[in-house]
């Protein structure tokens, strides 16, 4: 029985409402920061700070990096026995501090190492929300409560996403508000995660952080699904750099506005991805694994062969508007692939596992997609990550006879 379940049932209920009225707070901020990411952070280093290649690549990859070392943060958290919220404070704030730095930088190098190091800490809270949530929040409530909160920072990040968009176009001087806006964002949810209740980590029982990758070669299950699914997004994050560029690079020629961009990177996929949530979870319970990871990736190949095919604006949206049915589907089976494939008990061991191999995987595709747009251009690139994503789908529908789900 955990800690929360113990105290009586009014202090409970104190508890319920108090975490839910501040993680409220937190969703709008979640949604600015995530509009801040997505797009606007790439999209500035190619607009205004006019970076290099390699450096591009390291921005693309620096949430990445920061799921390869959630192990090593959540150790140092726990070895120094934090309570959940006040690491996620110490985060947080540091977080908000590099974004404010970045805004002062003129100099491209100061700038991508300050971006990029408030990429790589600004995702380790996502290791600790999900405890604090499960302990605070009684099962019968916690999935409705935890989605009214993912649907606020949607609908903020919608909001937030046209807006920065329209104020890049007026003038790109005007990035310095879309970093100050995430700056705010973050010493805001610094100031609400303080005010959560939440359970004090236990000390680790390994010495090594990373060693629950073990599982990866004692289940072969396990092990197959990993590694396909991996093989499938591989191509998937070689296509997000490839399509910005794309879009933003004067070289390439679009010439679209920053609004224009926002429309067809962020907000129509987020549309349809919102939208679609509800069916591709009815699909996630109905048919097997494989099968919809399988129909992810054919979703992905149509929108991929779409998107190259002509400059169309209107092309481009319906070739948008079909990712956004896979971006649905991946936001439900990210979550919840494992449960399939694990015993519960053993759930949160092989998460740790996989967001190992997902960091490892997220690091390497951008680095890649960039190595190959110098050499090549952005739809002969896109040809090879749609054969990568085509491998992985392929193989998954021939695994799908010989893998058994719990």
């Amino acid at each position: 029985m955990s800690d929360q379940e113990r105290v009586p049932t009014t202090r409970r209920l104190k508890i319920e409402e108090t975490t839910y009225f501040w993680d409220r707070l937190r969703g709008i901020s979640a949604g600015i920061n995530d509009a801040v990411f997505s797009t606007f952070i790439l999209l500035i280093c190619i607009r205004v700070f006019d970076a290099s290649s390699t450096q591009k690549s390291i921005v693309a990859s620096a949430l990445w990096i920061g799921m390869f070392l959630m192990p090593v943060f959540l150790w140092l958290a726990s070895y120094f026995r934090f309570r959940c919220n006040i690491a996620c404070v110490i985060y947080t704030s540091t977080t908000a501090l590099c974004f404010t730095a970045s805004m002062f930088f003129k100099s491209t190098e100061y700038f991508i190492g300050a971006v990029t190091l408030s990429m790589i800490i600004g995702v380790q809270g996502f290791t600790l929300l999900p405890r604090i949530l499960a302990e605070n929040y009684r099962p019968e409530i916690r999935g409705k409560r935890v989605g009214t909160t993912v649907m606020i920072g949607g609908l903020v990040f919608l909001f937030c996403s046209l807006s920065f968009g329209y104020l890049m176009d007026a003038s790109l001087d005007n990035y310095i508000w879309v970093l100050g806006s995430a700056a705010a964002a973050y010493y805001a949810v610094a100031f609400f995660y303080f005010h959560i209740p939440s359970p004090r980590l236990k000390r680790p029982k390994s010495r090594f952080p990373y060693h629950t990758i073990q599982l990866v070669w004692k289940n072969p299950h396990f092990a197959k699904l990993s590694l396909l699914w991996s093989l499938l997004e591989f191509g998937n994050y070689m296509m997000i750099p490839i399509r910005m560029e794309f879009l933003a690079n004067e070289v390439y020629g679009m010439n679209l506005t920053n609004s224009q961009i926002t429309w067809l990177f962020a907000m129509l996929p987020m549309i349809i991805a919102l939208i679609s949530s509800r069916t591709w979870g009815r699909f996630f319970d109905m048919f097997r694994l494989e099968t919809t990871q399988a129909l992810i990736g054919g979703l992905l190949i149509v929108s991929t062969l779409l998107f190259f095919v002509s400059t169309n604006y209107w092309v481009m949206l319906l070739s948008m508007a079909i990712f956004g049915l896979s971006h649905g589907a991946q936001k439900i089976h990210n979550h919840l692939w494992i449960t399939k494939v694990v015993p519960k008990h053993t759930v949160a061991d092989y998460i740790s596992a996989f967001s190992i191999l997902n960091g490892f995987r997220g690091i390497l595709a951008p680095v890649t997609a960039y190595w190959i747009l110098s050499m090549f251009q952005p739809a002969a690139a896109a040809n090879i990550a749609l054969v990568v994503i085509a491998v992985g789908t392929i193989a998954l529908l021939f695994a799908r006879k010989s893998i058994t789900t719990n």
